[in-house]
């Protein structure tokens, strides 16, 4: 009987011992950075604009695609819209008044029609291998800020209602239809409330029947919330989903911000184990991520949390919610107190993971402003571009 207690006892020590998942701890140590983080020598990915080929497209643009936002300061100011795919085509699909965003099958673009500051603007979806238009339509947003869902037969965009008030659209068909979904009793509002001054800030498509949002409720955020299209009067939190209601088994989101926080951070909830948590360990705070085409990693940034912001070591990590373990890709040095190496959006796709960063002055890091690919394991750095990654197509198999 003793033996027994004694194995008893110790199965306990063991289970109250056992770090929280994706938490780490106060002697949490970051692993060594595979890459050494010098400025890869060859020549940009992107070729210049004036040799892509430009609208109407010879094909529909590849899954995976990666879009980019050049600008140009010289007698006038210049915006171009920019793709750049596995194959290392490229097509510069600017218009006068844009091109983005473009459907999962990379057929389709949104550009502006009118802006309207008093009022909603009226929007234009463009077949890019026509240049043709095929629906006209109206939101209180901006056209570059419009969702297509995964199947590419419907729009998700804010509009004001008959009454008046801010909502969420669901365009199809050459119809929208409005909602205005309300938090569950269990979403985390940040200290606001629910009422017809909140704003819906819309994020995206995590399937084809579920939508993700934030809301302002008169100065503070709600956690990041999801609607089911099944169910459209109510919005719940990434820890009431369920599997069957993403692509992928992993979400990303944002909890709620106080208007006294400066930082929300990532939070990663993961529908096969039901497990939530934050996505950087203690002390840190995670900036950036994206899921990995299969579903099994994120990539992401990762900052030192400070009273005043987030600052440097800045890491570019690969989080593996199965192991519970983070590798560490690239590693910025800079200021304790503020980041002169400032991070962009991250895009995790079969070729590896897509960054942007831009350098401030005495950023001490080789590797200057732009955009930049490296392979999973870490090993080829490679500079895409000078100019701001803005988005990317889905892959393919998690297209619907």
């Amino acid at each position: 009987m003793r033996r027994i207690s004694v194995l008893f006892l110790m199965s306990i020590i063991l289970v109250i011992a056992a770090p929280v998942l994706g938490q780490g701890d106060d002697e949490f140590r970051w692993p060594i950075p595979i890459n050494s983080g010098e400025m890869p020598l060859n020549q940009p990915l992107l070729p210049p604009s004036s040799v892509m080929p430009a609208l109407p497209l010879p094909e529909t643009l590849k899954p995976g695609t990666i879009f980019i936002n050049a600008e140009a300061f010289g007698e006038e100011y210049i915006v171009e819209n920019l793709t750049f795919d596995e194959r290392l085509y490229a097509y510069n699909i600017s218009t006068e008044r844009g091109a983005l965003p473009v459907s999962p099958n990379g057929q389709y673009g949104i550009i502006t029609l009118s802006d309207n500051f008093q009022g909603p603007v009226t929007c234009s979806i463009i077949d890019l291998l026509t240049g043709t238009q095929v629906d006209e339509f109206l939101t209180d947003g901006a056209c570059s800020g419009v969702e297509w869902s995964p199947d590419n037969t419907r729009l998700l965009l804010t509009i004001t209602d008959d009454n008046g008030v801010q909502s969420l659209g669901i365009r199809q068909n050459g119809e929208t239809t409005t909602l205005r979904p309300v938090p569950t009793a269990e979403s985390d509002l940040g200290g606001g409330a629910f009422g017809d001054s909140a704003i819906y800030i819309i994020n995206g498509w995590v399937s084809n029947n579920v939508i993700s949002v934030d809301m302002g409720l008169d100065g503070a955020l709600t956690e990041t919330l999801f609607v089911d299209l099944a169910n459209t009067n109510e919005a719940i939190p990434a820890v009431s989903m369920t599997p069957e209601q993403s692509d992928k088994s992993v979400i990303i989101w944002r909890p709620a911000q106080a208007l006294s926080q400066i930082d929300r951070g990532l939070w990663i909830t993961n529908l096969a184990t039901g497990d939530s948590f934050q996505l950087a360990p203690d002390g840190h705070t995670a900036i950036f991520g994206d899921v990995s085409p299969d579903g099994t990693e994120v990539a992401y940034w990762a900052a030192v949390a400070t009273d005043t912001g987030p600052a440097h070591p800045l890491r570019l990590v690969v989080y593996n919610p199965t192991t519970d373990s983070n590798e560490v890709l690239l590693q910025f040095e800079g200021p304790a107190d503020q980041l002169v190496t400032r991070p962009g959006l991250v895009v995790f796709n079969d070729e590896g993971v897509y960054f942007h960063i831009g350098q401030l002055d005495g950023a001490p890091s080789p590797m200057v402003t732009g955009t930049y690919r490296i392979s999973r394991d870490g090993l080829t750095l490679e500079y895409v571009s000078e100019f701001l990654m803005m988005d990317s197509l889905p892959d393919a198999e998690f297209e619907q």
